[in-house]
């Protein structure tokens, strides 16, 4: 499994999908204002617990799309979130 790439959002991206980044549609960082993001075909980890009765949380830099409702974290499987959707915020 190779998740940790050159970017945080193609790292984040493969982590969470347990794919290679590139295969995520998302191999390389999120500008601003961007439409990109991991393809939302793809399950992520959080879909398979939550579909295994998991109680799922995701706390700090989402920075894996953010264009529209669809792409966050609560419409991502998280049942439960507090993050930041971009990234180069100062905390």
């Amino acid at each position: 499994y190779h998740y940790a790439e050159n970017v945080c959002s193609a790292t984040r991206s493969a982590l969470l999908t347990g794919r290679y980044a590139w295969k995520t549609g998302l191999d390389d960082v999120i500008g601003l204002p961007s439409k990109q993001g991991t393809d939302l075909s793809l399950e992520l980890i959080s879909d398979v617990l939550s579909d295994n009765k998991y109680d799922t949380l995701f706390v700090g830099k989402w920075h894996i799309g953010a264009s529209s409702n669809d792409q966050l974290p609560h419409k991502r499987g998280f049942k439960h979130s507090l993050y930041f959707s971009q990234g180069q915020m100062d905390y």
